[in-house]
């Protein structure tokens, strides 16, 4: 069942993950308006915790708030995050569950709200991604499009494409639940490094296998 009742006819084409080390881009406003049109007509954008969630983990290791109060605080930073990309890129508009469809109506791209999907995950009894260190915005992204009924999964990254998912969780570029969650839930993976090139040149979004097959 989706967050907050979403209408399945109304689910996301393509829910966009945003690498939080991107948010240091000077130019990610345009960046994102070329690639745009490889997200199909309904992309959700969920945004990467980057600098605030950081500054979450040197809470914990200061405070030694425990695992599952450090991961709370650092879903709620997502607001300051998804905040951002609505005050930077004209085109996003953060909006409730419920108000997705009006955001696509409008041309505009929504960008999700996380904390209102775990409350929802929490309040259902439906099973999340482990609350804990071990999993970042990429599977919770994955989680949102398995929610969703939405099978395709675009990473925006820092780095080129790996060969695999499973070589890009090893190397740290994911976190090590993704490819595991992403296999479990049929998603299909794609994947732009967004610093590549400048930024009017043609987008580029790779389709990544979850294992390497060589």
């Amino acid at each position: 069942m989706p967050p907050r009742g979403l209408d399945v006819e109304c689910s996301p084409t393509s829910i966009v993950k945003l690498g939080g080390s991107l948010l240091e881009l000077p130019d990610l406003p345009l960046r994102l308006s070329h690639h745009l049109p490889l997200w199909g007509e309904r992309p959700l954008i969920v945004v990467g915790g980057g600098p605030a969630a950081n500054v979450v983990r040197d809470w914990d290791r200061i405070h030694r708030l425990g695992e599952f109060a450090s991961h709370d605080l650092a879903v709620t930073s997502l607001r300051l995050t998804a905040h951002l990309i609505e005050q930077i890129w004209p085109a996003a508009r953060r909006v409730s569950w419920p108000a997705l469809a009006s955001a696509w109506h409008a041309n505009q791209v929504p960008v999700a709200d996380v904390s209102t999907a775990f409350q929802w995950g929490h309040q259902h009894f439906v099973p999340l991604p482990p609350e804990d260190w071990t999993t970042t915005t990429d599977t919770i992204a994955a989680w949102i499009a398995w929610q969703c009924g939405t099978e395709a999964l675009h990473l925006l990254k820092s780095i080129p494409a790996p060969k695999s998912l499973e070589l890009a969780a090893q190397g740290g570029a994911v976190d090590l639940e993704l490819p595991s969650r992403c296999r479990d839930w049929n998603l299909s993976i794609r994947w732009s490094n967004l610093r590549a090139g400048a930024p009017d040149d043609p987008p580029i979004a790779e389709s990544i296998s979850l294992t390497d097959t060589n």
